[in-house]
């Protein structure tokens, strides 16, 4: 793991889950991963300093914990960001967080 952050409700302020930006040495490639509600959906999504840019939709299930797409980040930086709603988003019901930049 590289970075994490923290997924905030909108209204409240309180913790919604975590992101973590992982980085293989192998393959060379970032990517993220996060762990919130097993009833909430939203969008992963990923960056890198070389302007290449995923974005991964998850659905609810598997037990709040989803991996977004790997992006090639080599000698240059990576970030994550990550949206997440629960109820399609009524009354409020929704979050985002974010990971700093990681750069090798």
């Amino acid at each position: 793991m590289v970075r994490t952050g923290t997924l905030v409700r909108h209204h409240g302020h309180s913790a919604a889950g975590r992101i973590h930006l992982w980085w293989s040495p192998r393959c060379k490639t970032n990517w993220v991963e996060i762990k919130t509600d097993s009833k909430a959906s939203g969008t992963i999504y990923l960056y890198t300093a070389d302007r290449k840019r995923d974005a991964y939709d998850y659905k609810p299930g598997n037990n709040g914990r989803h991996w977004g797409n790997m992006l090639r980040a080599n000698k240059t930086c990576a970030w994550g960001e990550v949206t997440v709603q629960w109820n399609g988003g009524r009354n409020g019901q929704t979050g985002s967080g974010g990971t700093a930049k990681a750069c090798g």
